[in-house]
């Protein structure tokens, strides 16, 4: 009986700690939704651009994904993303109109200034 409360209480404080990073997460992925929706009203996609602009950011998602989870240097990770980064705004540039890429090239800059005033 005593062997079984401690494993209880073992697994209910895994749960805990599991249930209050969630939570954590849960916040971040609801702003990250939030602002993604605000994204897409910027650029008012027509219904034949949202699918391909779907697309490629998911492809590119994967992309990145799989480098930060790469070995490597720093700088070799940076030259990296430069270049992910640098196809995926020449596929988006096919697909959106001027106006559209002006947008998404000004919204790209304001994301990355807040990544980097999150991280100080």
């Amino acid at each position: 009986m005593n062997r079984f409360t401690v494993l209880l209480g073992a697994a209910l404080l895994i749960c805990q700690a599991s249930y209050s990073q969630s939570g954590a997460n849960d916040s971040r992925r609801a702003e990250v939704v939030e602002s993604h929706q605000k994204y897409l009203e910027e650029l008012n996609l027509t219904e034949e651009q949202k699918p391909r602009f779907e697309a490629i950011n998911e492809t590119y998602r994967n992309e990145l994904r799989a480098l930060g989870n790469s070995g490597g240097t720093r700088m070799e990770k940076l030259r990296n993303l430069q270049r992910i980064n640098g196809r995926r705004d020449q596929e988006m540039k096919k697909i959106l109109t001027d106006e559209q890429y002006t947008i998404y090239r000004k919204m790209q800059k304001e994301m990355k200034a807040e990544l980097r005033s999150e991280r100080r």
